[in-house]
């Protein structure tokens, strides 16, 4: 179980910095938040967070959270295995549709619950909490039952509002999207200094990492993709402006000239001065 201030599966936390969830091995951590907003990073991406937010955590996932706007957070978390699915007494489509949604194959999910699905999850974990404190003996029955209506209901919802082609899995979620985000960092912004520490800042990764992993996608190594981005954008401005050629490789990235003319002729074949006299040649 997660270790909460609550000794028992529905234990709420409260912070007031940050707070580091995680599954443990062949558990699934289920995290509702019932109170503030905030950013969560995992598999090296950041995202936000509000109100009536759940998070899904299989098998040691983890993800860190950290309130935003001065708020502290609440969440209540339960876990469970599927073992606790398998001896709570689910009928055949219920633990089949279970089996579908909880497997292995899912290791993280973040998703936004209306306010009716939201308020239904809610009661039917505080009438869990409720009967794990009662001391009759009945409670274990009806516990397991209630129990099982609840992470049922969690997966209808999650059904509904994920369906398993959009799931943020990990396979998905570090190569492909931190790619894109330093690919758009790049094109946004190509007239900065980027250097690969500054890169690796942004979508938080050890440079040697994106490095690689960036070759390895694009086939390009990254101060490469930059020049590209610089000489497509200068090129454009020979193109469609009088501007002096000094003053486009300033507003393109580079500092100096000589650089500049190296690195346009050996993208194009030909100097900027050439280039832009061969445009307007063929223009006319």
């Amino acid at each position: 179980m997660i270790t909460t201030k609550e000794n028992n599966p529905f234990g709420t936390i409260e912070f007031t910095d940050t707070y580091k969830l995680k599954a443990l091995p062949s558990t699934w951590c289920i995290a509702l938040a019932e109170q503030g907003s905030g950013s969560y990073l995992h598999q090296n991406l950041i995202s936000d967070f509000q109100h009536r937010d759940c998070f899904l955590l299989y098998d040691a996932e983890d993800i860190t959270l950290s309130y935003g706007e001065g708020k502290p957070c609440r969440f209540t978390l339960f876990s469970f295995s599927m073992d606790d699915v398998d001896t709570s007494g689910a009928a055949d489509k219920g633990q089949q549709l279970l089996k579908q949604f909880f497997s292995g194959r899912i290791t993280f999910q973040h998703f936004s619950l209306p306010r009716k699905n939201y308020d239904a999850i809610r009661a039917l974990l505080k009438l869990c909490s409720q009967i794990l404190q009662d001391t009759l003996p009945v409670s274990p029955m009806i516990y397991r039952h209630t129990f099982l209506a609840l992470i049922l209901y969690f997966a209808q919802t999650g059904f509904v509002l994920k369906p398993e082609s959009q799931l943020f899995t990990k396979s998905f979620s570090t190569r492909e999207v931190m790619i894109a985000q330093v690919k758009h960092l790049i094109r946004q912004n190509y007239a900065d200094p980027l250097p690969l520490s500054y890169l690796a800042a942004y979508v938080y990764a050890n440079p040697s990492y994106l490095s690689r992993i960036f070759k390895a996608d694009t086939g390009m190594c990254l101060s490469a993709f930059i020049n590209q981005v610089r000489i497509d954008n200068a090129k454009q401005l020979l193109e469609d402006t009088d501007e002096l050629i000094i003053d486009i490789a300033i507003s393109c990235g580079f500092n100096q000239i000589p650089h500049f003319n190296r690195i346009f002729k050996e993208y194009t074949g030909m100097s900027p001065s050439a280039y832009r006299k061969a445009y307007r040649h063929r223009a006319l």
